[in-house]
């Protein structure tokens, strides 16, 4: 099953747990899904229940840089799928994350260009209308690469598909 097995990957802002279980599907022994509704992380252990992940996959509902995370194992991966763009405290979900000493981090958020940044402005704006308080963030894609790699990360992948750009960082050896 080559290197997804070797430790446990961390899925920030999981909501449901889909990306735990396809890890699970595709070879992962563990993963810890961790998100703020806890209406998500009870469908996300139902699902769990469901498809008989019970004992490999846990669900912690609370906010990533608050929770504390006593794990056991090397912690593979770190996954940030569409976190970033939900949170203002960019420094802080680095930080925490770096913090697991994981093998590989995976951050999908808005591509940082200039067309984006345009329409960003006013989206921002409903959504802080719409949603009580939440804004959508847009961080600068140099900024998170520069802490990544002065704690010893470094790009290894990048992926764009309009809007989104996908980062796999590897920890250097």
């Amino acid at each position: 099953t080559g290197t997804i097995d070797r430790g446990i990957h961390v899925d920030v802002g999981c909501g449901s747990g889909k990306i735990c279980f396809e890890l699970l599907k595709n070879g992962a022994r563990r993963t810890l899904g961790i998100d703020l509704a806890e209406g998500a992380i009870e469908k996300a252990r139902e699902l769990a229940e469901e498809f008989n992940f019970s004992s490999q996959a846990e669900f912690i509902a609370g906010s990533f840089i608050d929770v504390t995370l006593n794990l056991e194992e090397n912690v593979q991966s770190v996954i940030l799928h569409r976190v970033l763009c939900c949170h203002p405290n960019a420094k802080g979900i680095l930080e925490k994350t770096v913090s697991l000493r994981p093998e590989h981090i995976f951050i999908t958020l808005p591509t940082d260009n200039p067309i984006v940044r345009t329409i960003h402005a006013p989206v921002g704006v409903l959504t802080r209308i719409f949603t009580k308080g939440f804004q959508a963030q847009l961080h600068r894609h140099q900024f998170i690469k520069a802490y990544l790699n002065e704690h010893g990360y470094e790009l290894v992948f990048s992926h764009r598909k309009f809007p989104w750009v996908t980062f796999h960082f590897a920890k250097r050896s």
